[in-house]
């Protein structure tokens, strides 16, 4: 489950009308019979020593995943359009994060341990670059650091503004789901649960 999954034919509103979809290689994590040893060892190191308890570490692994496809899509499509067109000839289908995706990773860190920009524009919303960001420089701070870090970015005013609804709900949630990749959250964090939240709730934003 990532961003590689969905294929968008236009980032352009003005094209909403003729959007067009795909949905290629979704899944999600496999069921205890399809994990190999290695696999099974490696999930049994993190819970306990018996093979079923692999389980729910499986559904806060898709879980944790589905924060950061959710946060690649907000910030890929709310944000200002690219200063550059698509290259002559780019192919009709493009990933979520689209042209940018291609482009350097958004931020890192320098001597000082201070948060790095890309000159003359915002990082670009790619899956592994927010994952880096997210859990390397801001150490899953979503609704503090990384928010801030947002923030300072006019190119993604719009995606702040909708996670900020109903008292930060959208960053609340991306949170949440970010926090399944501890295995602190087994037993607290239930896909269930997050459905629960004011921010998914209708009229909630």
């Amino acid at each position: 489950l990532g961003s590689s999954t969905l294929l968008v034919s236009t980032h352009d509103q003005r094209e909403h009308a003729n959007l067009g979809v795909k949905l290629i290689d979704f899944g999600f994590a496999a069921s205890a019979a399809l994990l190999d040893a290695e696999e099974t060892a490696a999930a049994m190191r993190q819970v306990s020593s018996n093979p079923m308890d692999v389980l729910p570490l499986l559904t806060l692994y898709d879980l944790h995943g589905l924060g950061y496809v959710l946060l690649e899509l907000v910030l890929a499509s709310l944000s200002s359009p690219p200063d550059q067109p698509p290259a002559a000839g780019a192919s009709p289908m493009l990933g979520v994060g689209g042209v940018a995706a291609a482009a350097p990773p958004g931020a890192g860190l320098d001597a000082g341990g201070g948060v790095v920009r890309v000159s003359g524009g915002r990082p670009p919303p790619e899956l592994q670059g927010l994952k880096r960001l997210v859990e390397d420089v801001f150490r899953d701070d979503v609704t503090g650091g990384f928010r801030d870090y947002c923030l300072e970015e006019p190119g993604w005013a719009p995606a702040v503004a909708f996670l900020d609804e109903t008292d930060r709900g959208g960053w609340q949630l991306i949170q949440a789901l970010v926090d399944c990749h501890t295995t602190e959250a087994l037993g607290r964090v239930t896909a269930q649960g997050l459905l629960e939240l004011p921010w998914l709730k209708p009229g909630g934003r």
